[in-house]
C-alpha cells in the first residue's frame, strides 16, 4: 500500500497554507481545514475537506479525480476487503467553524459508503457519546473531542471511539468515564457496545476520577511502610474525604474514608494521622480513625472544610486543636 502522505505535505502537492485567494478555497484541490487522510490499494489519495463538506480524491501525483458531499467529514477509514469506506462526522475544534457550529449542531455520527471508487450512501449510523455538545454550549466554547476509527481488519468491522473529558477553565471535571474507549459493531443503523475500557479500569485502578483543580499530597506512615495521596474532591474548596492507599510491596491500592474532610494530613513517627481543615487539626489512630484526643483544645459536635461535609466515620470531636491554614 501507498505511504499515507500528511495534511502538510498536501497543502504543498495540491493545495496551500497561504492566505486566501492561494489558500483555503472551494475549488478542486483546494481545501479549507482538511482533517484526515487516507490511502487505498490504487495509491488513490482521500481527504476530508472539513469545512467544504466533502470528500476529495487525488491521484499519487496530486492530480483530482472526484469530490462527494459528506456533512462535516472529521475521519475516514476505507475497507478495501468488503469495498466500503467510512466517514466519521462531528464536530472538529477548530476557530473557523465557530460561529457556523452555534448556529447548527453536528450530530456525532458515522457514515457508510459502498464501493469506494464510486461510493454510495448506504447507512447513516449515530455514534454513541456521553456528553457532546456543540460549540454554544458552556464551558466557553470548547466542545468534546471525539475520535471514531474503524478497524477494517476484523472478522466483522469493528468501531472503536475515543471521548474527550468535560473541562472548564479551573476545574477538571471529567473522570475516566468521560474519556476512555468503546468498541462498538455494526448491527444495520447502530453500533452496538462490544467492549468497554471504562469497566477494565474500574477492575484495576481505586479511583477513576480526576483530582479537582489537578490537587494532589502525598505522605508516608512511618508506622506501615505504606504510602497515602489525597485527592481534591471539592468544586469549591481544595478538600478532601478519602485518601488512597498504596502497598508498595504488593501494588494493592485501596480508598479510605476519613472522618471528615481536610484540607491538608500528614503522620507522626507513631503512625498517628493528622487531618486539618481551615482552622481546626485532629489527631487520629488511622488503623479505625479513632480520634487520639489532645491534652486541650475544644469540643466540637462537627467539623468539615468544604461544602463536600465529613466522611463516613464523622463523629464529634472531644478535642480540636484550633490551627491557622498556615500551619504545615
Amino acid at each position: 500500500m501507498a505511504k499515507v502522505p500528511s495534511t502538510v505535505l498536501l497543502t504543498e502537492m495540491i493545495g496551500s497554507d497561504k492566505k486566501a485567494p492561494f489558500g483555503p478555497g472551494k475549488g478542486k484541490g483546494q481545501f479549507n481545514l482538511p482533517t484526515c487522510v487516507a490511502v487505498d490499494d490504487k495509491g488513490l489519495i482521500y481527504v476530508c475537506d472539513y469545512l467544504n463538506d466533502r470528500v476529495q480524491v487525488f491521484k499519487s501525483d496530486g492530480s483530482f479525480v472526484r469530490s462527494f458531499p459528506v456533512r462535516r467529514p472529521a475521519q475516514i477509514t476505507l475497507d478495501t476487503k468488503r469495498d466500503e469506506l467510512y466517514v466519521s462526522s462531528f464536530l472538529f475544534h477548530n476557530d473557523r467553524d465557530r460561529k457556523l457550529a452555534s448556529k447548527s449542531h453536528v450530530p456525532a455520527q458515522l457514515i457508510r459508503f459502498k464501493g469506494i471508487s464510486s461510493p454510495k450512501k448506504t447507512a447513516v449510523i449515530p455514534v454513541p457519546t456521553i456528553d457532546y455538545w456543540d460549540w454554544s454550549g458552556r464551558y466557553r466554547g470548547h466542545p468534546l473531542q471525539l475520535s471514531v476509527i474503524v478497524d477494517t481488519h476484523a472478522s466483522e468491522p469493528i468501531v472503536w471511539v475515543s471521548e474527550g473529558y468535560q473541562r472548564d477553565s479551573r476545574i477538571d471535571r471529567g473522570s475516566v468515564k468521560d474519556s476512555h474507549i468503546r468498541l462498538y459493531t455494526i448491527k444495520g443503523n447502530k453500533l452496538v457496545l462490544k467492549r468497554d475500557f471504562c469497566e477494565d479500569v474500574k477492575k484495576s485502578v481505586a479511583r477513576t476520577s480526576r483530582p479537582r483543580y489537578a490537587r494532589q499530597r502525598m505522605a508516608v506512615n512511618p508506622k506501615n511502610g505504606r504510602l497515602y495521596i489525597s485527592e481534591g474532591e471539592s468544586a469549591t474548596f481544595k478538600a478532601f474525604k478519602a485518601l488512597l492507599e498504596a502497598d508498595s510491596e504488593t501494588g494493592n491500592v485501596k480508598l479510605v474514608d476519613l472522618p471528615f474532610d481536610a484540607e491538608d494530613f500528614c503522620f507522626d513517627n507513631n503512625g498517628f494521622a493528622y487531618l486539618r481543615t481551615l482552622n481546626a487539626l485532629v489527631r487520629y489512630d488511622p488503623v479505625k480513625w479513632r480520634e487520639i484526643p489532645w491534652d486541650y483544645g475544644e469540643e466540637r459536635p462537627h467539623v468539615q472544610f468544604s461544602s463536600i461535609g465529613g466522611g463516613k466515620n464523622t463523629k464529634a470531636i472531644s478535642k480540636a486543636f484550633s490551627a491557622s491554614a498556615g500551619l504545615f
